[in-house]
């Protein structure tokens, strides 16, 4: 024995009705899910914009090397770099 669906249950002109209203519920259901995947791309694409607009808001305006200790030349056992004061030379390199 099957239980009848509630369709059947509503029979005949009752039961086009009911899915007529569920059919146009489902579609506005699914609009408004387009309507929100859509502000929120929106949304995201504007906050990565506006992150790559002002992601060096004050750029360095200074000398890109400080020559205060002399030029730089190879130290006495020929391993690292110094200024010409003595003073050690630090470089650091970033990828």
């Amino acid at each position: 024995m099957h239980s009848p669906s509630l369709l059947e249950q509503r029979g005949g002109k009752e039961g086009g009705e009911y899915m007529k209203k569920k059919d146009k519920f489902r579609s506005l259901s699914f609009e408004i899910l387009n309507v929100m995947k859509k502000t929120i791309s929106v949304l995201i694409i504007a906050f990565i914009t506006s992150i790559l607009i002002n992601s060096q808001e004050n750029p360095w305006q200074g000398a890109s090397v400080d020559f205060k200790h002399g030029k730089l030349k190879i130290s006495e056992n020929k391993r690292f770099l110094i200024h010409e004061d003595g003073t050690p030379f630090f470089y650091l390199g970033d990828t």
